[in-house]
């Protein structure tokens, strides 16, 4: 019996449903019914009544809740105690490609030089990662685009990252330096997966809509590095943000977007701690510094 099996339950009664809860916790249905299962076993008796209209808290439910919420406080509480530490400060960071070509290295450089004890361990992950390691209590922070998914947890909003769109060099709109999405409704497109940034993702297909074309997928791919490597060989144009600039290979060009696909990049936290109020405040000076002119190619 672990935390997540009190975290998942917990999330289940709140939401009076398995399909509401695993959309809450950024998991699948059937994982979240086979955790609530696996509790069931383990406690020797059934906790919910399930129907098709969704689930109610059995007796045993109803006691349980209460102690599962009491199980999670105190989590929370032995974890905020430790990192209210005087000695040693140190937090998890999830960081997405934005912030690791942006304004990361900047945030390192401060924290060695303006708060020596501030001990960062960083974390790549995606957008879907970075949200469930919050909410899972695997990491402090995150370096992010918010979504749906950080629903809960805390943000404080840094600035607006533009979308680029990025061809090979002797693609035919390679000369251009900027381009309307309506101009590229023939183009084959090397995508991401949905999972890597739901919200940029999400925005990118509304915008390619409201433009009037469905964007032809020619490839779907796991890795912005990998997408630069398909469009540097001419098998298809990508969506980037503005910041991957900074470290395109000479082999691909960079063209601005208008209007812009605009979102907002920032931190998310689950929890406030001394520790975290630094990082913010570091994050804050190295945006500054880093976001105040557009990023150069």
């Amino acid at each position: 019996m672990e935390l997540r099996h009190f975290r998942y339950f917990v999330a289940v009664a709140e939401e009076k449903s398995l399909s509401r809860a695993a959309k809450r916790l950024h998991i699948s249905q059937p994982p979240l019914s086979a955790q609530i299962r696996d509790l069931e076993e383990e406690v020797g008796t059934e906790l919910l009544n399930r129907s098709v209209r969704g689930v109610t808290l059995t007796a045993a439910g109803v006691r349980l809740l209460e102690t599962a919420r009491k199980i999670l406080r105190d989590a929370d509480d032995i974890k905020r105690l430790g990192k209210t530490s005087d000695s040693a400060r140190t937090l998890r960071v999830g960081v997405g490609p934005v912030a690791q070509h942006r304004f990361l290295p900047t945030i390192l450089r401060l924290a060695q030089t303006a708060s020596p004890v501030l001990d960062l361990h960083i974390l790549p992950m995606n957008q879907t990662q970075m949200a469930e390691a919050l909410h899972s209590g695997t990491a402090d922070a995150a370096l992010m685009i918010p979504d749906m998914t950080t629903f809960g947890l805390g943000f404080e909003r840094f600035y607006d990252e533009d979308g680029c769109i990025v061809v090979g060099s002797d693609h035919p709109l390679a000369r251009r330096s900027e381009i309307t999405l309506r101009e590229l409704a023939a183009e084959n497109w090397v995508m991401f997966s949905r999972e890597l940034a739901p919200t940029v993702y999400d925005l990118f297909y509304r915008s390619c809509a409201a433009a009037g074309f469905v964007p032809k997928v020619a490839m779907t791919v796991a890795s912005y590095e990998v997408r630069f490597s398909y469009v540097a060989a001419g098998l298809g144009i990508a969506l980037a943000p503005a910041s991957a600039k900074v470290q395109l290979p000479p082999n691909i060009v960079c063209l601005d977007l208008t209007p812009p696909l605009k979102q907002p990049v920032g931190i998310a936290w689950h929890a406030r701690s001394a520790a975290l109020d630094q990082l913010i405040s570091l994050s804050r000076e190295a945006v500054s510094r880093e976001v105040a002119a557009p990023a150069q190619a």
